[in-house]
């Protein structure tokens, strides 16, 4: 039996929808009744079996290990008086760097604002990020292997006068 009723929680306060960059992540679990087991399987499939964290418990926070990608965290509590309470949450682990092949303009190269260009390789792009006189532009952008971006940038604002070309 999944239990929804808001008074037993078992709340999961990380992993929580988001991106980490290590493969140990703290699991910190919380619920507002104590637990005769508190456990969790990753990623399950058809042949899944629960990891058991701890008994007579209403708390759980330590390291563990997930793997690398997306991953689906399930975790069940059992009240004293045998009911089940569940929760879940997905979580990214993304340890690799982005391989990018191709950047435009090229190093101590000019551009008027129309020719910005990279070519990139990234499981889990958040951001990229362009650096205009010291300034940081976030810019959205697309997961995925040999993928191009080419964007504007208005340099109106810049004043040209103040630079030596």
């Amino acid at each position: 039996m999944n239990c929804t009723d808001p008074k037993n929680e078992l709340i999961i306060i990380s992993p929580n929808k988001d991106v980490y960059d290590k493969t140990s992540t703290l699991l910190n679990l919380s619920s507002t009744f104590k637990l005769s087991k508190l456990e969790y399987v990753n990623n399950f499939d058809s042949g899944y079996r629960f990891t058991q964290l701890c008994t007579n418990c209403n708390a759980y926070s330590k390291l563990k290990t997930f793997k690398e990608g997306n991953n689906t965290l399930v975790v069940r509590g059992a009240l004293l008086n045998g009911t089940i309470i569940t929760n879940q949450t997905k979580f990214i682990i993304d340890t690799k760097d982005p391989q990018i092949s191709t950047t435009k303009p090229s190093s101590m190269k000019y551009t008027n604002g129309t020719g910005f260009y990279v070519k990139y390789t990234e499981d889990h792009c958040q951001s990229l990020n362009l650096i205009l006189n010291g300034m940081l532009v976030d810019l959205s952008c697309r997961s995925g292997k040999y993928i191009e971006e080419s964007f504007f940038q208005n340099l109106s604002k810049y004043k040209w006068s103040n630079y030596n070309l």
